[in-house]
């Protein structure tokens, strides 16, 4: 093989390989998401407090192997029924492992459950 074949090849080889390790963080982003938004919901519905729903959170998300960061910050506001809309933020910074640089991400999740409409 030629020279210029082989560093073709390693460079899309090294392509590829960052845009899985970035895919995963957003993949994971995702699945976050979609169990804060039915989360929102449930706890909407049962009135929860804030610690019931983070709790639950974390819970859902062990039980799925969605990793949450040691470093996430949630923050519940509206709970407890009423007129307000219930919203709950994650902020955290995930980390993209490229093998020779690590890539830090700042993430935030929202989630809103609004209220019924009469």
């Amino acid at each position: 093989m030629q020279p210029k074949t082989i560093l073709k090849a390693a460079l899309v080889l090294a392509v590829l390989f960052a845009g899985v390790q970035f895919s995963l963080v957003y993949i994971n982003r995702l699945q976050l998401k979609s169990i804060m938004d039915s989360e929102a919901l449930d706890g909407r519905r049962n009135k929860s407090g804030a610690e019931t729903i983070e709790s639950n959170i974390r819970a859902r998300a062990e039980s799925t192997s969605v990793h949450i960061p040691d470093n996430v910050v949630f923050t519940i506001e509206g709970t407890g029924g009423g007129d307000n809309d219930l919203w709950i933020t994650a902020e955290y910074t995930d980390e993209v492992n490229l093998l020779v640089h690590k890539v830090p991400i700042d993430m935030v999740v929202e989630a809103n459950a609004a209220p019924p409409i009469n």
